[in-house]
């Protein structure tokens, strides 16, 4: 009995139609892509190799086939490789599982905090939320990373206080310019050191140099920046005025300052 193999090739050698060869090849070709295993993930709709191979055909102007051939579509799950690649590069990886879905809003000033969030992650502006720890600050800024990170926005998560002296390392600028030049960086945390008598961290000239640097090269290039901080916009003002008022004239209506005594000292689930 004729295998499918044995068929194919009677009918490349028969006096048939270039359609009908064609596709008899590329099902061949198909037949044998979709046949082998791959080693680029462990998906088991493509066997790990990433493409699903499909036959298409060809068709004149007068809609009449010419010819079939055979071509690779993506598979999902190189998608998903893909992103999770670009989390690890990006930082964000450990907060991916922080959304917009699983940001508990029950009182008023919570279902405020989401909405203007959910409408900034749709545009450019900035986002600044600083004040009172606890209240879900790190969440909320980032399910918006993580929304433009999903709408193919390339995007960094810098710890501030972890990052500022790899910052001030004037021998190596690789690590600044990535952060000036991303297209959105989320800053969390800004300026956190241990407070001094006047209720400011102590932060040393080239602490504010780096910052300063960094957020005016993103201000005037207008690049979205999203910062968390344990301090309210005032404070900020009150550290460097010229740094502040960058940060609260591109964020505009979604900079928030989360008060204690507003809040009655109430926290985020």
């Amino acid at each position: 009995m004729d295998t499918y193999f044995d068929k194919t090739k009677k009918i490349i050698n028969s006096k048939v139609s270039q359609f009908t060869k064609t596709k008899a090849i590329s099902l061949d070709e198909m037949e044998i892509y979709n046949s082998t295993t791959g080693n680029e993930t462990n998906c088991p709709k493509c066997k790990g190799r990433g493409y699903i191979a499909e036959v298409v055909g060809e068709k004149d102007v007068n809609g009449n086939d010419i010819r079939c051939y055979m071509v690779l579509k993506e598979c999902e799950c190189l998608s998903y490789k893909r992103e999770s690649i670009k989390a690890k590069n990006s930082g964000i990886q450990p907060l991916l599982e922080k959304t917009f879905e699983n940001f508990i809003a029950r009182e008023d000033w919570q279902k405020n905090i989401k909405n203007l969030a959910e409408e900034n992650a749709k545009g450019k502006d900035w986002f600044f939320i600083g004040g009172q720890s606890g209240t879900g600050k790190t969440h909320i800024c980032s399910a918006i990373l993580n929304y433009q990170s999903r709408n193919h926005i390339r995007v960094k998560y810098m710890i501030w206080n972890e990052d500022i002296n790899k910052l001030k390392d004037f021998e190596d600028n690789t690590i600044i310019e990535k952060l000036k030049r991303v297209d959105c960086l989320y800053i969390d945390d800004l300026f956190k050191k241990p407070k001094g008598q006047n209720e400011l961290p102590n932060l040393t000239s080239p602490d504010i140099d780096k910052t300063w640097e960094l957020i005016n090269f993103r201000y005037l290039n207008k690049l979205k920046t999203v910062i968390s901080s344990e301090l309210t916009i005032e404070d900020i003002l009150k550290i460097d005025e010229s740094l502040g008022s960058r940060i609260k004239q591109s964020a505009g209506k979604f900079t928030i300052s989360l008060n204690q005594d507003k809040l009655k000292n109430r926290r985020l689930a």
